[in-house]
């Protein structure tokens, strides 16, 4: 599937040539702490570590775990690393991060030689990483774009990259801006303001696993308040991957899945999304052929959950459904449909997307 994500590449300066002089043992006393310590930073901020090559390490944030911050969050592990580095009297590291599209396998398996995550983002990474200063880290466009209200940036020199025909605009992170609020480097982002609709939510997820309810008996589609609650329980599963709680959102759809989906439940545009970004989107079509009569939102969703993002679009566009035709159209990956998107993101205020939006055009320009 395709998905948004930043992508760090982290490399130990010179450590190739010092190796040449050293015996295997010293080599693993140097590498061992220093995994140890990249690892242990880039997981604390929320990452995934998806190879160590040597002295080169390679992680991602976006995927298998997504959240609203993602480049905000690379970028200050790598500023954790980097200062880490700085106080080591022997180590030095070069540090490259890029933010775009990439085709992520969820199911990879890095130690068996499948990587998670490919395309240009991945191999931009590379090139910066390259190019950094020791004990330094360039970022690109997109990351730029994303965190320049977080983080405070030096002005630097477009660099010459293996593959690019023109030179890539970069920009090198100095400290990070402090924040009101929540850490961002905690792994799960708690839920905050929202004890009311919880409780309504949770309250209703208690009334399905008592009823467990067939759809057969469920209300029709033509009886959308008595769907309220029930169908709220989708826009739930959002938020919970939005806040990086995937196995949560995942079990809970499977419970919703268990119970019983009514008509409205299936056909909702959260449901699909959600099915999509945790790789269920096979999960739909199953329980939605058991639809009585076809109708646009079930078709939709079908589309989504089938990566036909343009003609959810259209769909959700027939029916004046704005948000879900703006998801779909982002979701697309096409400039000028992402383009279309942020013009309605931006008149809604809607700051994640208009992040999302921007880096995807970064990464395609």
């Amino acid at each position: 599937m395709r998905k948004v994500v930043t992508c760090l590449f982290a490399d130990l300066v010179g450590f190739t040539a010092r190796a040449e002089s050293l015996d295997h043992e010293d080599v693993e006393a140097i590498l061992r702490p220093y995994h140890e310590r990249l690892r242990s930073e880039l997981e604390r901020y929320g990452g995934t570590v998806e190879k160590f090559i040597g002295d080169a390490v390679m992680a991602l944030f976006g995927a298998p775990t997504a959240h609203e911050d993602d480049p905000e969050r690379a970028v200050r592990a790598a500023l954790a690393i980097r200062d880490w580095a700085r106080d080591e009297d022997e180590l030095e590291v070069r540090i490259g991060i890029t933010t775009g599209g990439a085709l992520v396998l969820l199911g990879a398996q890095p130690e068996a030689g499948v990587g998670m995550a490919s395309g240009d983002v991945v191999n931009t990474a590379s090139r910066l990483q390259a190019a950094a200063p020791a004990n330094g880290i360039l970022v690109d466009e997109g990351t730029y774009r994303a965190t320049q209200r977080a983080i405070e940036y030096g002005d630097v020199e477009p660099i010459e990259a293996k593959g690019k025909a023109e030179p890539v605009p970069v920009w090198e992170p100095l400290e990070g801006r402090a924040r009101i609020g929540a850490e961002v480097a905690l792994p799960q982002t708690p839920l905050v303001g929202r004890e009311q609709e919880r409780g309504l939510l949770t309250s209703a997820l208690d009334r399905a696993r008592n009823e467990r309810a067939p759809s057969s008996s469920s209300p029709s589609w033509a009886s959308p308040a008595s769907e309220r609650v029930p169908t709220a329980l989708a826009g739930y599963v959002r938020v919970l991957l939005a806040a990086g709680r995937s196995a949560e959102a995942d079990a809970l759809v499977t419970e919703m899945f268990e119970n019983g989906l009514s008509e409205a439940q299936y056909a909702s545009a959260d449901l699909a999304v959600a099915l999509v970004d945790l790789d269920r989107g096979n999960d739909l079509p199953a329980v939605a052929d058991l639809s009585p009569q076809p109708h646009a939102w079930l078709d939709a969703a079908k589309a989504v959950t089938t990566g036909d993002y343009l003609g959810a679009a259209d769909l959700y566009a027939r029916i004046d459904s704005l948000p879900d035709e703006a998801d779909a159209r982002l979701r697309s990956g096409i400039e000028s449909e992402v383009g279309g998107a942020l013009e309605f993101y931006g008149s809604v205020g809607a700051t994640r997307y208009i992040r999302e939006g921007e880096a995807l055009l970064a990464a395609s320009a």
